[in-house]
């Protein structure tokens, strides 16, 4: 069952890493416009960015406690922690909510994770 989950890990390191690159290329190839949409693709690497990572140290092995219920990946909660707040300020920037409003959802998502 590890050796599964291993591979899966795997499988979306490369996914989450290949995803990372059209962002970033989008932020690095930015035209002169004037118009800059850099926190839009920075926010968008961020994600795929960290959950490469993720997927990386799950494939490695690398922050698993094992308890008498089953093994624990640790990596995974941090990087919903770190993830899901940047999906939720993305999606703040194109409806653009009040501050108070978007602090106050990845406040409440910060808790539930």
């Amino acid at each position: 069952m590890i050796a599964d989950a291993a591979v899966w890990a795997w499988v979306g390191f490369v996914a989450m890493a290949a995803g990372t690159v059209a962002p970033l290329w989008a932020w690095l190839s930015r035209d002169a416009s004037g118009e800059s949409h850099a926190k839009y693709y920075l926010t968008l690497a961020g994600v795929t960015g960290i959950a490469a990572l993720a997927y990386l140290a799950m494939g490695l092995g690398v922050g698993v406690v094992s308890t008498p219920g089953g093994d624990l990946e640790i990596v995974r909660y941090v990087d919903w922690l770190l993830t899901t707040p940047l999906l939720l300020l993305y999606l703040g920037l194109l409806a653009r909510p009040s501050r108070g409003v978007l602090a106050g959802l990845i406040g409440v998502d910060v808790v539930i994770i």
